[in-house]
């Protein structure tokens, strides 16, 4: 549960690497308070410093930074809208639910939008 959280709060502290580990460590404290038996102050403090010194030191999305992260995101966004929504039939023409043209493989579209995401990341 930190971990997804750990990375979508990286796109509100780029460059803040106090800042994240602070908002990192909150979040631990918070989802602890709900356990039955709450783990000791040491380990929170570790946990949440694991998180997030991997993210800050390993992670590629922090090493990018924002610009690197918008052109993903807008490639990927593309992707997904030209694939459609699937409320309207997806593609034009297409009968079946979520844009899947019939014959048409997922795994090509999968590969189409990785393409796009490493060609957005190398601009």
């Amino acid at each position: 549960m930190v971990r997804r959280f750990a990375y979508r709060e990286m796109r509100h502290h780029w460059g803040d690497a106090d800042g994240y580990r602070a908002a990192v460590a909150k979040h631990v404290a918070i989802l602890n308070a709900d356990f039955p038996h709450p783990l000791g102050g040491n380990e929170l403090g570790h946990i949440s410093q694991s998180i997030s010194d991997w993210t800050i030191n390993y992670s590629r999305m922090w090493n990018d930074g924002p610009a690197a992260y918008d052109a993903a995101f807008s490639a990927i966004q593309a992707a997904r809208g030209r694939k459609g929504s699937g409320r309207n039939g997806g593609l034009a023409g297409n009968s079946r639910p979520g844009g899947l043209v019939r014959g048409g493989s997922q795994v090509d579209a999968s590969s189409e939008l990785q393409r796009l995401v490493v060609k957005a990341a190398l601009l």
